[in-house]
């Protein structure tokens, strides 16, 4: 207890007031002494780290495609012209009309293509 004037049982102490400063944290602290620590009182104050996470999620759209077709040998031409279909980026549903050289005539295709990785 400190009291404002000394009388016949009081005692003389001292009293220092410091900053305790760490890498991520601070404290206030108060020490008395008469020669040797009698007490030592402080508060850490260590600020807490607010994160803010943005997570950005994308969701896979189905698509028409036009596609065309030519062989790279020179030994007959079968130009094909044809549409595909994607759902969601995972499977696809493709049709077209191929010109065929060799019979002089058009024939018509169709396929399906699976994810696989």
């Amino acid at each position: 207890m400190y009291v404002d004037k000394p009388s016949s049982i009081t005692i003389k102490a001292s009293q220092y007031e410091t900053v305790l400063k760490g890498t991520k944290a601070s404290a206030n602290i108060k020490i008395v002494s008469l020669g040797e620590v009698l007490d030592v009182q402080g508060v850490f104050t260590y600020p807490e780290l607010e994160t803010t996470t943005t997570i950005t999620k994308t969701k896979a759209k189905s698509g028409l495609f036009v596609f065309g077709q030519v062989p790279l040998n020179t030994n007959n031409i079968s130009v094909e012209l044809g549409l595909a279909y994607q759902f969601k980026n995972t499977l696809m549903l493709m049709g077209g009309v191929q010109y065929n050289d060799f019979t002089k005539s058009a024939d018509l295709k169709v396929g399906i293509g699976v994810k696989i990785f």
